[in-house]
């Protein structure tokens, strides 16, 4: 008996460990999780930290803020980070490469600052609570200044996924989730200030600024020996680009709306205390929307160097998510409420059944994570942001309507149903496709 019969479990494991090896999908799909793992956890540090040092009306505020300079940067960048997944790769030339890229960083830049001077000003209007920002001339700055250095790294991770140079996006991230610790305990330990709002906030951004600038001088030109930013062309480049950023800036603001706007609803329809208990949730849980984001990242990228073979690397992509989403997922079950209580135990009872449900909607929403790519690279771009502008605007205002009386578990429940309504439109797209593709083959062969 041969020795591949005796040990077929070996070498299927061999096989995969190879093809793995050789597979930039799956290359580049590590190194998405390794910075998964590593930004989780010294995400969890930081926020442990967060909530042992400061009060949970503080923390509720700061993260409300955070969210918010988070969904004016995704809003303002208009499509201008996803776009270079496409563009990037037609480059012909180092010239050209630096500069499409310094046009996005460019144009992101403006438009950042002005949409965190407008969402500034609008604050009183948006929610009471985080109107304290606009009356606190540090915390003012920092919210533009935020605003922009977030939509930088957007646009700098982009660039990075677009040259399917993972390891680097994973060196920014782990640079950005270490330096925000060391910028949160100083303050608050060896200085002792005690504006947890301030503290939390100005980490966030310094941290960005830090990395950001660590990637434009070190990462990038190891990636593309010969960049430098440019601003001759800057202007012609935005516009040859103009056509392709509606539909990409549709889908990724139908991706990230609910993520961000969520915490600022539960500040706004419940209270500051209550969003820390929720934010801290929602950022365990989010491991969730990592795995599948990040591979469908990955897709993307895939497709767009060779759309001949998006459906093959579609299917590697649902097996790859399978295998890392599901053992999390039996992790949060089990010792969902362990992990909370790392935090304090008023997370853990505010926060575990939450959590559960955020587990649960994981599945329905990997389906739609992965579907979305497939829709860009066949330039179906409308469907796309149909699919996950729909979404959003109506897990945003079912979240607004039961804040009020079903609480955090209601909110779990409203991302759940719209995952789950979602996924069941990509079986029926595939399902129509498919019905489509047969009538046209028999068609042919009549």
């Amino acid at each position: 008996m041969s020795a591949t019969a005796v040990n077929p479990g070996r070498d299927r494991v061999l096989a995969l460990a190879r093809h793995a090896r050789h597979s930039s999908l799956h290359r580049n799909s590590a190194w998405i999780m390794l910075t998964i793992v590593v930004t989780s956890c010294l995400g969890y540090a930081y926020w442990v930290a967060v909530a042992r040092i400061f009060p949970a009306h503080q923390v509720g505020l700061a993260t409300g803020l955070v969210s918010l300079m988070t969904v004016t940067a995704i809003t303002a960048s208009f499509g201008t980070a996803p776009v270079l997944v496409q563009r990037l790769p037609r480059c012909d030339s180092v010239e050209s490469w630096s500069t499409t890229l310094s046009a996005s960083l460019v144009g992101g830049a403006v438009l950042g600052a002005v949409a965190g001077a407008v969402v500034l000003g609008a604050l009183p209007l948006l929610s009471h609570q985080l109107a304290a920002a606009r009356h606190d001339p540090l915390l003012a700055v920092l919210f533009v200044a935020g605003t922009i250095a977030c939509i930088a790294s957007m646009i700098l991770d982009y660039a990075f996924i677009a040259e399917r140079s993972s390891r680097s996006m994973s060196s920014r991230g782990a640079i950005f989730a270490l330096v925000k610790i060391p910028l949160v305990l100083v303050p608050a330990l060896v200085f002792n200030v005690t504006d947890g709002t301030t503290v939390i906030f100005a980490s966030w951004f310094a941290a960005y600024a830090i990395s950001c600038l660590l990637a434009l001088t070190v990462l990038l030109p190891s990636v593309r020996p010969g960049f430098r930013l440019r601003v001759r062309g800057v202007g012609r480049e935005l516009r040859g680009a103009a056509h392709m950023l509606a539909g990409n800036h549709l889908i990724t603001l139908g991706n990230a709306l609910p993520l961000y706007l969520l915490p600022v609803i539960v500040v706004t329809r419940l209270s500051s205390t209550a969003n820390a208990y929720f934010y801290i949730t929602w950022m365990v849980g989010g491991i969730f929307f990592m795995i599948s984001s990040s591979i469908g990242s990955s897709l993307f990228a895939e497709g767009s160097n060779d759309p001949t073979a998006i459906a093959t690397a579609a299917r590697s992509s649902a097996r790859l998510t399978a295998l890392l989403l599901l053992p999390a997922m039996l992790l949060v079950f089990v010792a969902g409420g362990w992990i909370l209580g790392l935090f304090g135990p008023a997370y853990a009872a505010h926060g575990t059944h939450l959590l559960w449900i955020l587990a649960l909607a994981a599945i329905p929403d990997a389906i739609t994570n992965l579907y979305v790519p497939v829709l860009r690279v066949r330039q179906r771009l409308r469907s796309a942001a149909l699919l996950t502008m729909s979404m959003a605007a109506a897990t945003i205002a079912a979240a607004w309507l039961v804040a009020p009386s079903l609480k955090l578990v209601g909110i779990g429940v409203v991302w759940l149903l719209g995952q789950a309504i979602g996924s069941a439109w990509v079986a029926w797209d595939i399902f129509a496709v498919r019905r489509r593709s047969a009538r046209e083959e028999a068609a042919c062969h009549s």
